[in-house]
């Protein structure tokens, strides 16, 4: 072979494998991004932080009120009215579930001397007479002794012939009696009457629209008594008829009434008026 020959491609061979060599050294020098065109700068913008997903922290329980301490451990609280404190339930019962729950350490005895159909001018002259009726027998009022005493309105029946001021005059003359047997007494200004189908029902009086639309408008004057009397007398209301009202109207929240007769309070109206009750009486 020519030695010529050989010294060339010996030559060539070292050049090569010195080219790959300085290849692979500036290779190695160049950042990985760039080989992908991009160029990398820092950001001012700080990066957003995705925040893990934690289960939601369990509310916690209020801490139950303490009991109201009372000076007695035993109360007598009594009702008279017509039919609209008679479906309260012999012992007052949506009241009484109210006051075990607030007071479950203390004991209660209810009396409801409340009658069905019954006017003012009837209840007044009852009020000294021993109670008898249905399942109930109680003695007078005075001598139970209530520590506290509600007196109705006895709107819902209307005296025959009509007579606001009659029905005042006789509201005036129960609540003075009812004050000469007890320290705490109060007025009971019941649920609104509804506007339209008073009275309806398999339970109802069913009137003819025009007899049950003046029967309402009845109800209303002398439920205004209350607050009149109230204010003379300085009694306190416990107002369920204004809070029973539809808004912006002088008529009742269908809501509050049943559909029994259109007339008495529906579970909603008793358990509404129970809680007025309780919110409005003071045991100390």
């Amino acid at each position: 072979m020519n030695f010529k020959v050989v010294k060339t491609l010996l030559i060539s061979v070292i050049f090569f494998f010195i080219g790959l060599l300085i290849s692979y050294l500036t290779l190695s020098k160049i950042q990985p991004n760039n080989l992908t065109g991009r160029v990398l700068t820092q950001s001012t913008t700080p990066p957003q932080v995705l925040s893990a997903t934690f289960p939601a922290t369990p509310a916690l329980s209020p801490t139950p009120s303490p009991t109201p301490s009372l000076s007695k451990d035993r109360y007598v609280i009594a009702v008279i009215g017509d039919s609209m404190e008679e479906v309260m339930g012999d012992s007052i019962d949506y009241v009484l579930t109210l006051l075990r729950e607030k007071y479950p350490k203390t004991n209660f005895a209810m009396y409801n001397y409340g009658v069905g159909s019954e006017n003012i001018t009837s209840g007044l002259a009852r009020f000294d007479a021993p109670f008898e009726h249905g399942t109930r027998h109680y003695p007078p009022i005075a001598e139970i002794k209530p520590d506290i005493l509600i007196v109705g309105s006895y709107a819902y029946n209307p005296l025959v012939p009509f007579d606001k001021a009659l029905h005042a005059l006789k509201l005036t003359e129960l609540v003075s009696k009812a004050r000469q047997v007890s320290s705490k007494v109060y007025m009971l200004a019941e649920i609104a009457p509804v506007e339209s189908d008073f009275g309806t029902g398999p339970g109802g009086v069913n009137w003819p629209v025009e007899l049950a639309n003046a029967q309402v408008q009845k109800i209303i004057e002398q439920m205004e008594n209350v607050f009149t009397v109230a204010t003379e007398l300085q009694v306190p209301v416990i107002d369920v008829y204004n809070k029973s009202k539809k808004p912006n109207s002088i008529y009742g929240n269908p809501e509050y009434v049943s559909t029994h007769d259109h007339i008495h309070p529906s579970l909603l109206g008793q358990t509404f008026t129970a809680g007025i009750i309780i919110n409005t009486i003071f045991l100390k």
